[in-house]
């Protein structure tokens, strides 16, 4: 799989069942590259579903458009329970590709 510069992709996060969305206090989207942050979200940017219990973000067009073309880029979640317990998703690993035109469009 592939994430298109300039889209807005939305990455979602399942979480099993010993544990749940509703009780996690913080919460982190980070892409990178290289090793470094290209981008991180935090909780109040995603949307959280306590029936499928997930977490997911969805990028904007500048933000996937800061990440580097035929580069891998790396997107995983880091979490922290209330009750202080901390974990990290499952590192998945993507392909980058150019859009089209690669700028922002604007719906205006």
């Amino acid at each position: 799989m592939a994430i298109i510069r300039w889209t807005t992709p939305t990455f979602e996060f399942p979480f099993d069942e010993d544990i749940d969305v509703s009780d996690i206090d913080s919460a982190y989207l980070v892409l990178k590259q290289w090793g470094n942050t290209i981008v991180s979200k935090d909780i109040t940017d995603a949307d959280i579903d306590t029936d499928e219990n997930t977490v997911s973000w969805t990028l904007t067009q500048a933000e996937t458009g800061l990440i580097v073309n035929a580069k891998k880029c790396e997107v995983m979640c880091d979490w922290v329970l209330s009750d202080g317990t901390r974990g990290r998703s499952d590192v998945a690993s993507y392909s980058v590709e150019d859009s089209g035109i690669n700028e922002v469009i604007s719906n205006e």
